[in-house]
């Protein structure tokens, strides 16, 4: 059986001045917490906590992504409005079957973790999908450059994991990390 994985990164780094109303009028409307969860609400902490601790020792460790050379960051600390954002993307994907930065109804990382409450200054989003445990997933994204320097990221304070599984869908695991500093 042949496995497939995914990841995306990139470019979601973005910065706001304090000024800057949201959410616009244009932006889709988007889903808060509570929503139908995907897996028990036991293996979600679990998992919550796998994430940050890979995330938190990664962190604790120079290391170079892609060619950019990162110091020792500090530990990111676990959000609830943060994980709301990240987990509700994760079931997005695995019941309609995506796999995007963009939500199944056209929103960015950036309106899911505005829609949630967060106050943000910065923020970045990493996804996977086809990675069946949190040591897979994290070693996957260090191994690539834009998600290595999502997690690598000293501007970032917050955390926010996300995951979902579907039997159904291409990939059967999605994960999404959030990551954000707040005002």
């Amino acid at each position: 059986m042949q496995q497939r994985f995914a990841l995306m990164a990139g470019a979601l780094l973005l910065a706001v001045s304090c000024n800057q109303s949201r959410p616009v009028a244009s932006e889709p409307e988007v889903t808060t917490i509570p929503a139908e969860n995907s897996i028990l609400p036991q293996a979600t902490s679990t998992i919550n906590s796998q994430i940050l601790t890979l995330v938190n020792q990664a962190r604790a460790t120079a290391r170079v992504c892609g060619t950019t050379s990162y110091k020792v960051a500090p530990a990111l600390k676990l959000n609830t409005l943060l994980t709301n954002a990240a987990q509700l993307h994760s079931q997005d994907m695995a019941s309609k079957n995506f796999f995007s930065h963009t939500g199944s109804n056209g929103s960015s990382p950036f309106t899911r973790i505005t829609a949630q409450g967060y106050k943000w200054r910065t923020a970045g989003e990493n996804i996977a999908a086809g990675y069946a445990t949190a040591q897979t997933v994290v070693s996957g994204w260090l191994a690539s450059p834009g998600h290595c320097a999502n997690i690598m990221n000293p501007n970032f304070k917050d955390l926010g994991v996300g995951y979902a599984y579907s039997s159904t869908s291409t990939y059967k695991h999605y994960w999404t990390n959030t990551f954000a500093a707040p005002y």
